[in-house]
This record gives structure tokens, sequence and C-alpha cells, in this order.
């Protein structure tokens, strides 16, 4: 018997959302991160609008929005010699906005979390095998540096 269905390490944006999705679809999904949460995390305070598509499906793009944050209405691209190329959002478009990545990625670590097992401050050390196959990890709580096998299908 193995503890999980599956085990999900990292508990940002991509990793919560997969974890959702999954125990969405029945699994039971463990979710792993060194830090703890609400954690800050420097780069990537852009939602696009394909993002934004699927905050929506998640049933967050409200949520998310009724945030602090600022539309972005196009990208500018520069290049040490000066050169600059800017690039619209078409109005048409999903619009884009920047929003501070510890606020977005609490929302979503938590929306995760209402429907899995979530272990933070939790590093991975190591991938149990068997045969050719990664069947799960082995684990140490970074508080108590204890450590231990975790098993998924």
């Amino acid at each position: 018997m193995r503890d999980y269905d599956l085990i999900v390490v990292g508990g940002g944006p991509g990793g919560s959302v997969a974890a959702r999705v999954a125990a969405n679809r029945g699994l039971s999904v463990l979710v792993l991160d060194k830090a703890a949460f609400p954690r800050e995390k420097v780069c990537g305070d852009a939602v696009s609008g394909k993002a934004l598509h699927v905050l929506r499906e998640l049933g967050l793009s409200e949520k998310i929005a009724s945030k602090p944050h600022a539309p972005i209405r196009g990208v500018r691209f520069s290049s040490p010699n000066g050169s600059v190329l800017d690039i619209p959002i078409p109005a048409d478009q999903p619009s884009a906005y920047c929003i501070k990545r510890q606020v977005l990625d609490n929302i979503l670590f938590e929306h995760a979390t209402k429907v899995c097992e979530f272990r933070e401050s939790t590093q991975v050390v190591s991938l149990l095998r068997e045969n050719d196959k990664v069947m799960g990890v082995k684990v140490a709580d970074l508080s108590t540096k204890q450590t231990r096998e975790i098993t998924a299908n």
C-alpha cells in the first residue's frame, strides 16, 4: 500500500495547480515544499491572459483580481544598445496584470490545500526507486532534521 497516489514537490503556482487538479480527479495528493507559506518569492509577478484563463477554470480569478494589482497593457523588451521593442496587448484579449508573487502563491496554495495534504518546511533529499520507476521520496523536516520515506503509486 502506498501513502499517496501523487506527490507534488514544490507548492508554487505550478505545483499547487497540478495538485488541485489531480485531487479534483480523485487522487490522494501530498504537496511538499521546503518553504513555509505564505512565502516571499522574487520573480514572476506578472499574470498573463493565458494564466487568467486557468485561474477562471479554478474559480479563482475574482479572488486574485480583488487583491492589490496593476494592469499590464503590453510588454517592453530592451537591449543594452538601447533598442526597444514594445508589444501591446490587444484590447480584445484578456488583459494581464502584476500581483505580488507572495499573494498569488498563497491563494493557489490555500486552494490546493483544501483538498490535498501539504507539508511545508520539508525538503526532498532523494528519490525512492523500484526498478527504474520513482515510487516516492525521502524527505527531511527542516525544523527537526528528521527524515522519512513517503511513497506514491
